[in-house]
């Protein structure tokens, strides 16, 4: 939460800095605008179109996360109450009805539930089974690079053929294997721990560099030479998260739980 707050505030400079600081909507539309965001519904703020674009519109998955702790204590008072692992069974079922006939309400879909069900199967079952020494074999790595390309190169985003393929890629991860020993390496494990960083700050970067500073106009190149400002965009991505991640995420995170 600090740090999408971080974000939000970052949003607000770019919006009112290109409003030129005026303001474009009553008093009131704006405190819903900001309550919007608040709850992660995000939309415009102070008439700016452009708003969702700053940060690449990938706040819509916070509110998926945000259900998911509102509802701990109900899941883990289901799995607690239900003898012989009947509340988890209950709650897998829930989730693979929900995500194969999804409700849906304005932006909201039930059927990413899915992936907190496959999630906690993972998690369940890798405190039940001893982890055979080929998980981090050459082999079983190259089997988990081929399912990374599947879930790239599949069309359907998030249908049930795509969940399965990133459920294969997550848990034989899972299951230790480090992907050639990349996954081993420091740097691996620090963009780990910014990953979050990274996810909600890159959107930020590339509005600042192509459209807010408009060092250049993009919309003259070739896609090939599009890809040469990735490198250095890349790395002006990762040097910003790593710095979110030790100056807003981690504090907070350990101050969480020293208050835990």
């Amino acid at each position: 939460m600090p740090l999408y707050l971080f974000s939000v505030i970052i949003i607000s400079i770019i919006v009112f800095s290109s409003s030129k600081f005026q303001l474009d909507v009553s008093v009131n539309t704006l405190f819903m605008e900001y309550f919007k965001w608040g709850v992660f519904h995000g939309g415009t703020l102070n008439n700016f179109e452009n708003t969702k674009l700053i940060i690449a519109g990938v706040d819509w998955t916070l509110k998926y996360e945000w259900i998911f702790y509102c509802t701990l204590p109900l899941i883990a008072l289901v799995i607690d109450k239900l003898p012989k692992r009947r509340g988890g069974y209950l709650l897998i079922t829930m989730c693979i009805i929900a995500f194969i006939y999804p409700l849906k309400v304005s932006s909201f879909s039930s059927k990413y539930f899915i992936l907190f069900g496959i999630g906690g199967v993972f998690s369940y079952l890798l405190t039940c089974i001893t982890l055979p020494k080929w998980a981090d074999s050459k082999y079983l790595s190259t089997f988990n690079f081929l399912i990374l390309i599947g879930c790239l190169v599949y069309p359907n985003t998030l249908d049930g053929i795509h969940v399965l393929l990133i459920s294969v890629f997550f848990f034989v991860t899972m299951m230790g294997n480090s992907f050639y020993g990349l996954f081993h390496t420091k740097g691996a494990i620090l963009m780990g721990e910014a990953s979050y960083s990274i996810y909600l700050l890159h959107g930020i970067v590339l509005y600042l560099s192509f459209t807010y500073f408009e060092w250049v106009d993009i919309a003259a190149y070739e896609f090939s030479t599009f890809l040469l400002f990735m490198p250095p965009l890349t790395i002006t991505v990762l040097l910003l998260s790593v710095t979110t991640y030790y100056f807003i995420e981690k504090p907070f995170i350990a101050m969480g739980k020293k208050k835990a």
